[in-house]
């Protein structure tokens, strides 16, 4: 299939336009700010809504399939940048819905775990979400339209990891455990915040069904078996062959909390729970593979 990925040098879109091409489909992306070397063509997007649509019709591709990936996700600066994060995260969809529709086009949007309160953890697609900041607000207003499309779906997640790290991304969870280790220093995890992450390729595969048509639910939720983020560190280390790095931590009611879920993790009336362990042991034979 012909693929469109909106932001392609996003640490997700970038994994999955690898996992894309490995799989034999053709590849072209779009970014707003941010270029690095690719082999993939790659076109300058942008994202304001109003420009978006005519931004798409303008590309040399046309798609059988839009993977939805460009995203505003600083949590903490979002709270500040309301106009912007609600232009590119929410906004966008009605144009990017727009333009699949008039090609018919399958579209998946990537959202998020932060679409809910965190009150309870255990969310599965027919839970009642409740953002607690703008980040997550955002995403869910992003969800709308493209669930109202017929050929539109969204995958919710928790990002764990990825084969390919692009440097000019914050560290992943894991990243930065394994920083923590080749610096000698301790890495503090939440004992008291669950999460149910999932690596890039856990994401493909599920896509894959969708592009396949052996998937048809237009909401999903793709996670791991139910870890707290002390238990995940843990399995890194064990994993990454690490020793004595993780240490236990407190996610105490603050600013930095008043924002994100507590209890975070996902569940699924569809899809069959990743296991964390599995993932882990992919993901490091990937690494070493793409550093040989």
């Amino acid at each position: 299939m012909k693929i469109l990925i909106t932001g392609i040098f996003g640490q997700i879109g970038w994994n999955l336009a690898h996992a894309a091409r490995n799989q034999g489909h053709t590849v072209v992306g779009t970014y707003h700010n941010q270029r690095v070397e690719s082999t993939f063509p790659v076109y300058p997007l942008e994202m304001m809504p109003h420009k978006l649509e005519h931004g798409l019709r303008l590309l040399p591709f046309l798609p059988d399939v839009i993977l939805h990936c460009a995203a505003y996700t600083n949590v903490d600066k979002a709270e500040s940048e309301r106009p912007k994060v609600f232009a590119i995260n929410s906004l966008s969809s009605n144009p990017v819905v727009s333009y699949a529709r008039s090609i018919g086009a399958k579209l998946i949007y990537l959202s998020t775990d932060y679409v809910f309160d965190g009150l309870t953890g255990g969310y599965t697609e027919s839970s009642i979400p409740f953002p607690r900041g703008v980040y997550g607000l955002s995403k869910l207003l992003g969800e709308a339209p493209v669930l109202a499309y017929k050929n539109g779906f969204v995958i919710r997640f928790t990002p764990l990891g990825h084969a390919l790290r692009l440097p000019h991304h914050p560290l992943s969870l894991m990243d930065w455990i394994l920083k923590c280790y080749r610096d000698g220093k301790k890495a503090p995890l939440f004992f008291n915040r669950t999460s149910s992450p999932v690596t890039a390729m856990d994401l493909w595969n599920v896509i894959d069904e969708i592009l396949a048509g052996r998937q048809t639910q237009a909401l999903l939720h793709v996670h791991s078996d139910l870890k707290d983020l002390l238990q995940i560190g843990r399995e890194i280390e064990k994993v990454f062959l690490l020793s004595h790095t993780t240490t236990y931590g407190f996610l105490s009611h603050n600013n930095y909390s008043k924002i994100r879920p507590f209890l975070a993790h996902l569940k699924s009336n569809y899809l069959k729970p990743v296991s964390l362990n599995e993932s882990l042991i992919t993901l490091k034979q990937q690494r070493k593979s793409h550093e040989a």
